[in-house]
């Protein structure tokens, strides 16, 4: 699996993370899916896009100087403009104005430094490792930074480690880097999930639209608890299961043609 650590691409293909399905998790039919067009990232090439983690399906964001990740995919500060520098890596620029490109600092964090437009700097330069069709390590120049990391408070660090919590799903948004995108829509508006918190009974999810989506339940630690793909009763509406889920917090996310959008639900 990890054969292209050896000889990290520069051009790689990914698609949106869809995790294997698991059937009579959810009580609407399966159905063939295909990730939505706007979702799907071909070749990695300069251009803005959206980060997302697998483990946790959070966002890399950029808050003040400080990097981190969040639930909520829209905001330019969820936003990173892609720029190959002259050594042939790529610089991530927040497209939040002032906040600059992602550094990995000595001392573990990622942190925005205002150095524009484009850097050589080891610490700003950053290669794209694909693991396969739709994974990524984000791997720094600098030596013995590795890994770009969702670490468990959801800061953002560098790691040797390997897990989901070091790969990452790049949402394309535009490949023009002067198009401002902060007013796209968001994919899912009127996403909900009643009763919530869930006292154990099934939670209705309403807010889906009329065209099939997939669907997967993550849960506090970034572990999937399932995933299915679902084809919708009419009103874009679906009964979840939840009576088997430990009491905790989990994320719905939701995938389909509107694009992606996550729900947090309690239990």
């Amino acid at each position: 699996m990890f054969n292209n650590l050896l000889t990290p691409n520069r051009a790689v293909t990914a698609t949106i993370v869809l995790i294997s399905m698991v059937s009579g998790m959810l009580s609407a039919g399966v159905t063939d899916f295909q990730p939505p067009a706007d979702t799907i990232v071909g070749e990695v090439t300069e251009g803005v896009y959206r980060i997302q983690n697998v483990a946790t399906g959070r966002y890399l964001t950029s808050a003040d100087r400080i990097v981190t990740t969040t639930e909520n995919r829209t905001g330019q500060n969820r936003e990173w403009g892609f720029h190959l520098n002259d050594d042939d890596f790529y610089n991530l620029d927040s497209r939040f104005s002032g906040r600059g490109m992602l550094d990995a600092e000595p001392d573990g964090r990622i942190i925005n430094s205002p150095t524009e437009p484009t850097s050589n700097a080891p610490d700003k330069s950053w290669e794209f490792v694909a693991l396969d069709s739709n994974r990524f390590h984000i791997f720094c120049r600098e030596e013995g930074r590795d890994f770009l990391t969702n670490n468990e408070d959801n800061t953002v660090g560098y790691s040797t480690d390997r897990s989901l919590r070091s790969q990452w799903t790049l949402l394309l948004v535009s490949p023009n880097l002067t198009v401002s995108t902060d007013d796209r829509p968001v994919a899912y508006p009127e996403l909900q999930a009643s009763p919530n918190p869930s006292d154990g009974s099934d939670v209705l999810v309403s807010g889906l639209g009329n065209r099939p989506v997939a669907i997967d339940v993550i849960d506090n630690s970034g572990r999937t608890v399932f995933s299915q793909a679902a084809s919708l009763p009419l009103g874009g509406q679906l009964r979840l299961s939840v009576a088997t889920l430990p009491k905790g917090t989990y994320y719905l996310h939701v995938t389909g043609d509107a694009g992606v959008s996550t729900l947090k639900l309690i239990r």
